[in-house]
């Protein structure tokens, strides 16, 4: 407002000097510069006509033409900041009118210094400002890492690990809403790991029931074989034992009447010794076709076992061969004359397949609820293409073999609620593990 005050004061003195010549308008200067020394801020002063040409200037500062369009405006009032001499100057016109029109402009051109440094100050807090932002900045991003995208990322490994099934993780305790989080993922690992536990058990008892099942079908599979068996060995077993029992008697009679030296010695042991195996393989169908009913009770096996080896030991067939007994004192539900039966086929077993001798070794001790007695033999060993058919029935490794002796013994161990098992290797031997309930 002091500005518009002090046009009409500017007005008269250019009026007064201005047609006076160059030297008045020089004294105009002089008392121009005596008031704008009382106006703090104005440096210059200029008078423009209406097309924004100079018509005074005090100082003569070379400024930007005026243009209407450059200024911002403000209650009649244009302005807008200029950079002059290297300072930053407030460029303000301000019209003269006169009755009611425009016919000159004063242009005012006003530098603060304390407004200046003020701005300085102020651009230097914006500039600390900017700076203390950074590092708020920072902070707060180290901290928004390390109190939840560092968890997150652990607990994203974490669950990417469980739907690998890697159920052995360790789920990390963790504060707030990260905490619910990985509390959740806890929860859930746990209930996966109680479900895996559920279906474990359940395929373990499939499995069982699938075993029990295979069981029962080889039964069936059996007791169809025996039944075939049992018929078959009733309808030819007098048939054939009473004409075999001639042929060896007479075989052995004629052998005695014939000379040491005799050609025919040879002969009539060959047909003594077939018939001899023939008789035997129709007793053993009988046995196996109509089986005695079995008589349980307490065996010490360690007696018992060593009892069956001691009555081989003066045997010719147990000559080259090396024994190794190791035994626990183990008490087994199971029928005498069954498991003797059993032990005795093994030993046989051992002993044909090692025709130049070897090592006999017998184990007893208890293993999971069971009695073993393991048998193992240093022979050739059973291919492993044909290890799941020994005990399968008239199914035989050696030449001259009936298919039967593994085949009875399995059947008889299984009556007695227990287990056969086999492993060989070739060229290095076999062991059969026979397993009864402990008592």
């Amino acid at each position: 407002m002091h500005l518009r005050l002090l046009n009409p004061q500017i007005m008269r003195i250019v009026g007064r000097e201005f047609g006076k010549g160059l030297t008045n308008i020089e004294v105009a200067k002089s008392e121009i510069g005596n008031i704008l020394k009382e106006k703090e801020g104005v440096i210059d002063i200029a008078i423009l006509d209406n097309d924004g040409r100079i018509l005074f200037s005090y100082k003569g500062l070379i400024l930007p033409p005026y243009k209407t369009a450059d200024y911002k405006t403000s209650d009649g009032l244009f302005y807008r900041e200029v950079v002059v001499e290297g300072k930053r100057c407030l460029d303000l016109v301000l019209p003269q009118q006169t009755m009611g029109l425009s016919n000159f402009y004063f242009r005012y051109l006003m530098y603060f210094p304390a407004i200046e440094k003020q701005m300085a100050n102020i651009n230097f807090l914006l500039l600390v400002l900017a700076f203390v932002s950074a590092v708020l900045s920072f902070i707060f991003s180290y901290y928004y890492a390390k109190k939840i995208t560092i968890p997150l990322h652990q607990l994203e490994e974490k669950a990417k690990a469980i739907k690998k099934g890697d159920l052995e993780q360790e789920i990390p305790v963790l504060e707030d809403e990260i905490g619910e989080l990985a509390e959740a993922l806890r929860t859930m690992l746990l209930e996966i790991k109680n479900k895996q536990n559920e279906l474990l058990m359940q395929n373990e008892r499939l499995n069982e029931a699938f075993n029990e099942v295979l069981f029962l079908q080889n039964q069936m599979l059996n007791y169809e074989k025996f039944a075939a068996l049992g018929k078959i060995s009733a309808g030819m077993s007098h048939e054939i034992d009473n004409p075999l029992g001639i042929i060896i008697g007479h075989a052995e009679y004629l052998k005695s009447e014939l000379p040491e030296d005799s050609a025919y010695i040879e002969d009539l042991d060959t047909i003594i010794r077939e018939a001899t195996r023939i008789k035997k393989i129709m007793r053993s169908l009988l046995s196996f076709a109509k089986p005695k009913e079995s008589k349980i009770k307490e065996i010490e096996l360690k007696t018992f076992v060593k009892k069956v080896l001691d009555d081989f030991s003066f045997q010719k067939i147990f000559r080259n061969i090396e024994l190794n007994f190791e035994a626990e004192e183990v008490v087994v539900y199971a029928d005498e004359e069954k498991l003797h039966q059993a032990v005795v086929n093994i030993i046989l077993n051992a002993i044909q397949a090692m025709p130049k001798g070897g090592t006999i070794s017998v184990k007893i001790c208890s293993e999971d609820g069971f009695g073993v007695v393991s048998i193992t033999d240093s022979g050739m060993g059973i291919p492993e293409e044909l290890q799941s058919k020994v005990f399968e029935l008239f199914f035989s490794t050696k030449r001259d073999g009936t298919g039967l002796g593994l085949a009875v013994t399995k059947s008889f161990i299984e009556e007695m609620k227990g287990k056969i098992e086999l492993s060989s290797k070739e060229g290095v031997g076999t062991t059969i593990r026979l397993l009864l309930p402990l008592t």
